[in-house]
C-alpha cells in the first residue's frame, strides 16, 4: 500500500532531516521521522510476508492443476475405454435384435412349458402345506413330549433328594450300629479291665495312691504360682468364658474399682469400661502359661515386680 506525506516545513533540506523532524502523513496525522520508518518497514515485512504466501499458494494451485491435469487425461482414457466399448456393446445390440424374433418364437413354444410348470408349482405347494401341517402337528407332539420328559426328570429329581436322604439315614444308621459295636466291644473290654483292676488293685493301691499324692503336690505348687501370678501383676486381669461371663479377677482390679468378688462373678465383659477390662483372656493365657514351669522362677519374679 503506497504511503503519501507531505513535510510541514517547507524549506526543509532532505539530507538535514532526521528523527525529530516532525512529517505530516496524507490524512493530517503528525509523527515523527523513525515512527514513520518502522510502520513503513513493518508494512513491507507484511507485504513480503503476503508475496511469500501467495507464492506457496500458487506452487500449491500449481501442484493441483498438474493433479487436475493427469485427472483429466485418466479421464480421457476411460472416455477411450468407454468408446469402445459402446462401439462393441451396438454391435451386440444389433445382434440382439437380429435374434430377438428367433426368442420370440421359442417363447411361444416356452408358454406351454410355463403353464406346465405352474400345474406343478401349484402341486408342490399343496404337499407343501400338507407337510406343514405334519410339521406342526409333531412339533406339538414333541411340545407335549417336552412336558412330559420335564414332569419325569422333576419325579427323577425327587426321587434322587429321597434316595441322598435314605443314603443318609443308611449311613447313620450303619454309623450307629458302629457306634453300638464299638460300646458293647468296649463295655466288654471294660468288664474284663474291671476283673483285671480288681484282682491287681491291691498290688499297685499303694503306687496308685503315690502318684495322687505326687500329682496333687504338683498342682498346687502351679495353683500357687498361678495365683501368685495373677493376683501379683499390676495390670488388671479378668477371666471369662465363651459367653462373656466372668470368672476370676486379679486383686489389684478388685482394690482399684471397689469391687467385690461377688459383685464381679455376677458381671459380664458388656458392664465394664474400657479401663476396667485390663487383659483380654488371650493376653492372661501367655502370662499364666508360665505357672505350669516351676522352673521358671525368674519370670515369676520379674512379673511380680522382684
Amino acid at each position: 500500500m503506497p504511503l503519501n506525506f507531505q513535510v510541514n516545513k517547507q524549506n526543509l533540506i532532505l539530507s538535514k532531516l532526521n528523527y525529530n523532524d516532525e512529517i505530516l502523513i496524507y490524512g493530517g496525522t503528525m509523527v515523527d521521522v523513525k515512527e514513520l520508518f518502522q510502520s513503513t518497514q513493518k508494512l513491507l515485512q507484511q507485504e513480503v510476508e503476503k508475496v511469500n504466501l501467495y507464492k506457496l499458494q500458487v506452487e500449491e494451485k500449481d501442484n493441483e492443476l498438474k493433479r487436475k491435469n493427469s485427472e483429466i487425461v485418466g479421464l480421457n482414457n476411460e472416455i477411450s475405454y468407454s468408446k469402445n466399448i459402446l462401439n462393441s456393446m451396438s454391435d451386440t445390440i444389433l445382434m440382439l435384435k437380429m435374434s430377438t424374433e428367433n426368442w420370440r418364437k421359442e417363447l411361444k413354444n416356452k408358454q406351454e412349458d410355463y403353464l406346465t410348470l405352474e400345474r406343478n408349482f401349484e402341486l408342490l405347494n399343496t404337499h407343501k402345506r400338507i407337510q406343514e401341517t405334519k410339521i406342526q402337528e409333531k412339533e406339538k407332539k414333541l411340545s407335549e413330549l417336552d412336558k412330559l420328559i420335564k414332569q419325569r426328570e422333576k419325579i427323577i429329581q425327587n426321587q434322587s433328594t429321597d434316595i441322598q436322604m435314605k443314603e443318609a439315614l443308611l449311613k447313620i444308621k450303619n454309623r450307629n450300629l458302629i457306634i453300638s459295636l464299638t460300646i458293647g466291644a468296649l463295655a466288654i473290654l471294660t468288664g474284663i479291665f474291671l476283673l483285671w483292676s480288681i484282682k491287681t488293685k491291691q498290688k499297685y493301691n499303694k503306687l496308685l495312691e503315690q502318684k495322687v499324692e505326687d500329682r496333687t503336690r504338683e498342682l498346687q505348687r502351679s495353683e500357687r504360682n498361678y495365683r501368685e501370678i495373677f493376683n501379683g501383676v499390676s495390670e488388671y486381669i479378668f477371666i471369662h468364658d465363651d459367653q462373656g461371663k466372668i470368672i476370676d479377677v486379679n486383686d489389684p482390679m478388685l482394690e482399684a474399682f471397689g469391687y467385690s468378688k461377688e459383685e464381679i462373678l455376677l458381671m459380664d465383659i458388656g458392664k465394664l469400661s474400657d479401663e476396667e477390662k485390663g487383659y483380654t483372656n488371650e493376653k492372661a493365657a501367655e502370662m499364666f502359661e508360665i505357672a505350669k514351669k516351676p522352673d521358671n522362677m525368674f519370670l515369676i519374679g520379674k512379673l511380680n515386680g522382684k
